[in-house]
């Protein structure tokens, strides 16, 4: 019925084929300048915070081009070659909405860290005061991208693992001495240590935070109707002082990284299935990324709304008579 009117994929591949990617970027700042002017990205505990992370977009055995990243994929029987696409995305967090600000291909070759600093400079250009914080994982706990984070005015909350023994040494040893902190938020239980002023990390310019929570969270399991416990612990590293941003706010802060999974990447693979690649070209991915996973406006409604009204102008055109 519709046939007519509906874009074919091959139209699809085209079109992002021959965007170009600084004519989305600017369409992308207006509808940022539009959600600040309405007050609608508002500070989180009183800052402007945005959140960094890679995500896969793509992965085959056979197609391939010029912008492909590669891998070994080892298997019983052989070891295959398998190329996929990933890139670096910043999202900036508010109290009612999310919205994906930019990104950028990682390229062969490149960490994924290194291509996070290149997006973060490119970023702040156009963006100076867009962000205040930046909230990443354990990945991004090097020296060099906190560094480049804090020339650059911003400060930045990490998840902390083994890869920096040292520092957890020295902060476990530390809050073994000490009481936590003890707070209960919904059916969640909170254990907390926070102490600023380590310096056992060589190579970062200043001191940091560190700040360890040991969360129990009592609820119904939905298959079984029991009431079950689960304990989790999360360590964190950080360049922001206990005078800016309190130990409770901290750890609310801190977990808000999972943003940019729920309402970035979910969004974009469910409601916009953007795990379809129309056509294998760095240029067509890195436009589709760019132009699909803006919540425009939906501090008012939600993504499903703006999805459900673009198909229900498409489908009003195409039944109007000629």
């Amino acid at each position: 019925m519709f046939g007519s009117c509906l874009p074919s994929p091959s139209t699809f591949a085209r079109t992002f084929a021959h965007l170009e990617i600084k004519g989305i970027r600017l369409l992308i700042k207006q509808v940022y300048t539009r959600l600040k002017r309405n007050k609608a990205l508002g500070p989180i505990h009183g800052f402007n915070v945005a959140v960094i992370d890679g995500h896969e977009t793509s992965a085959s055995f056979k197609q391939h081009c010029h912008g492909c990243l590669e891998r070994n994929i080892t298997t019983k029987n052989e070891t295959i070659k398998q190329y996929y696409h990933r890139n670096v995305t910043l999202m900036l967090l508010a109290p009612d909405l999310n919205f994906m600000l930019d990104a950028e291909a990682q390229l062969l070759g490149e960490g994924e860290t290194g291509c996070a600093k290149g997006l973060l400079k490119q970023v702040v250009k156009p963006y100076p005061r867009a962000f205040d914080v930046i909230l990443v994982d354990a990945l991004y706990a090097t020296a060099p991208f906190i560094n480049l984070a804090l020339s650059l005015h911003k400060d930045v909350i990490c998840v902390l693992k083994d890869d920096r023994r040292e520092l957890i040494k020295d902060a476990r040893g530390l809050f073994s001495k000490q009481k936590p902190i003890c707070y209960k938020d919904g059916n969640t239980i909170y254990k907390v240590w926070d102490e600023e002023n380590f310096t056992s990390w060589d190579g970062l310019d200043i001191p940091v935070r560190v700040v360890k929570s040991v969360e129990t969270t009592t609820a119904r399991n939905r298959n079984t109707g029991k009431i079950e416990t689960k304990t989790t612990t999360w360590m964190w590293v950080s360049t922001i002082s206990k005078e800016k941003l309190d130990t409770k706010n901290f750890v609310n802060l801190a977990h808000r990284r999972w943003g940019i999974e729920n309402s970035g990447f979910k969004e974009l693979v469910h409601l916009w299935h953007g795990d379809h690649v129309y056509n294998h070209h760095p240029n067509s991915i890195i436009a589709f990324v760019q132009l699909n996973i803006k919540p425009a406006l939906r501090n008012q409604h939600t993504f499903l709304y703006f999805t459900e009204t673009i198909k229900a102008v498409i489908y009003t055109d195409c039944e109007a008579p000629p």
